[in-house]
């Protein structure tokens, strides 16, 4: 196991890549936590960019290592896996710092930016995302050019779950665990399992948050799960005395807006100027704010007042979302072969269809993805995990993107795995009333490894914010 001062020598010391092949050493270095005062550990880790060629391309995985704070033994450390994919880890090392230093008390953290994101060989279509979001997603001649840019230096086809879980592994070994935990939120929970695929004996435990199963076609089922989280939304301003005092016809409300827009686009005027709203970004756009507790709970206000002929709220939030955060050309290298090149044709049409949403998500991509480079997904990770290692799953109940059947269905082929349901809480983990409750249960999780007995009365006290009425 790790000891605390050979984490306190590792400045000084270069840590050999150990079993992976490929990899140069590891050096870290001390370095400030963005936006925060301690001094935490951080390096670069090269690896090949295609790890069948491994004396070929290298890239560096931009990794940070938040010591444990507490007197000991240690643990084995939690490695983070962010979601997206396209976001960079070692953005939530400020969290890890403050809100969610607990974690650190028996074992180190270790975040990175997953290849293709951050500060690890970016892959940013600036082209596609500093778009509005009233625009079309993925313009075929901005993906067309980005893909062209970034296949000048970059071999896009490298740039997968299955590649990334061996930087997984090569992190793991450069910094000489035997072991480590995972903890994964969206994407992440894909790419955890791609690693106890591929890796099995490497895996102490796992905790995901909004797990996605592997082989899921995404974005299939964006608009089914998103139109069930909406109805949840109706029924939970049902069930609001005030909210439904305030929206009575909410869901006729809603199909009254949508009609508006597909009758004819709507023109608003905002401080930045004039957006124009219409049906398939409008709907996209909901689909985003139902992904998190304050915009659920803001929803009936926006449908109300757009519902009156009043579409400045609803610009102004679509507006306030600015773009999005992830590395387009990262998350298309990924979900193209994996997931949307694989849906068929007529999947569409029966996935989407009686949805707000309809099949403009969907086809978007499809059409983005005929465009991007060729990659051939790993078929072990196209079907089910099958594992002894403990797994806790939490999800929430109003989840518009990786609904709790989910997680069931992760579990049914993981005998010591355990589905832990938050009602309130939507995809992002954020929003609720002792939010802290989530990472406690996981932390007491990794601290037992076993999902079994684990004390969640704390999720009774996880409330949804006030339905917003202005």
């Amino acid at each position: 196991m790790f000891s605390r001062a050979l984490f306190l020598a590792l400045s000084l010391l270069v840590v050999p890549a150990g079993a992976i092949a490929g990899p140069a050493p590891l050096r870290l270095n001390p370095c400030p936590v963005p936006g925060g005062t301690e001094i935490v550990k951080c390096g670069r880790l090269e690896v090949p960019e295609n790890w069948a060629r491994p004396t070929a391309r290298k890239i560096g995985l931009n990794i940070v290592v938040m010591p444990m704070t507490g007197p000991g033994p240690e643990q084995a450390p939690v490695i983070w896996l962010e979601g997206g994919p396209g976001i960079p880890g070692t953005v939530s090392a400020a969290l890890y710092s403050t809100d969610l230093r607990f974690h650190r008390a028996r074992r180190a953290v270790i975040l990175f930016d997953q290849r293709g994101t951050g500060a690890s060989a970016p892959l940013h279509c600036a082209e596609t995302e500093q778009r509005q979001a009233t625009e079309d997603m993925w313009p075929a001649a901005l993906v067309t050019a980005c893909r062209r840019r970034l296949e000048a230096e970059a071999d896009l086809a490298q740039y997968t779950t299955a590649a990334s879980a061996h930087d997984v592994d090569a992190i793991r070994a450069a910094l000489g665990y035997s072991r480590v935990d995972l903890m994964g939120l969206s994407y992440g929970t894909m790419l955890g399992q791609a690693y106890m695929k591929l890796y099995p004996k490497r895996v102490r435990a796992a905790a995901f948050i909004g797990s996605v199963p592997l082989g899921e076609k995404l974005p299939l089922s964006h608009a089914a799960n998103g139109e069930n989280a909406l109805r949840q939304v109706f029924a939970d301003c049902r069930a609001d005395p005030a909210c439904h005092e305030a929206h009575p016809r909410l869901e006729s409300d809603w199909r009254a807006v949508m009609a508006r827009v597909v009758r004819q686009p709507v023109a608003v005027h905002t401080a930045k100027g004039e957006i124009v709203l219409r049906p398939g970004p409008l709907g996209e756009a909901v689909r985003g704010m139902l992904n998190s507790n304050f915009g659920q709970r803001r929803l009936p206000y926006l449908i109300g007042r757009a519902a009156n002929a009043d579409f400045t709220p609803f610009a102004a939030a679509i507006e306030a979302g600015g773009p999005e955060p992830e590395a387009d050309g990262l998350y298309l290298s990924v979900t193209c072969p994996e997931g949307t090149r694989r849906i068929r044709p007529g999947e569409i049409e029966l996935a989407t269809a009686r949805t707000s949403f309809g099949r403009y998500r969907v086809d978007r991509q499809v059409a983005a993805c005929r465009l991007w480079a060729a990659a051939i997904a790993d078929p072990r990770l196209l079907s089910p995990l099958a594992s002894e290692t403990p797994v806790l799953l939490l999800g929430g109940g109003r989840d518009a993107t990786t609904p709790i059947p989910w997680a069931r269905r992760i579990a049914a082929g993981l005998p010591h795995a355990r589905v832990v349901v938050i009602e309130p809480m939507s995809h992002l983990p954020i929003g609720l009333t002792n939010i802290d409750c989530l990472d406690r249960i996981a932390d007491a999780f990794f601290a037992k490894g076993d999902a079994e007995g684990l004390d969640t009365r704390c999720i009774a006290s996880m409330k949804s914010p006030a339905f917003a009425t202005r």
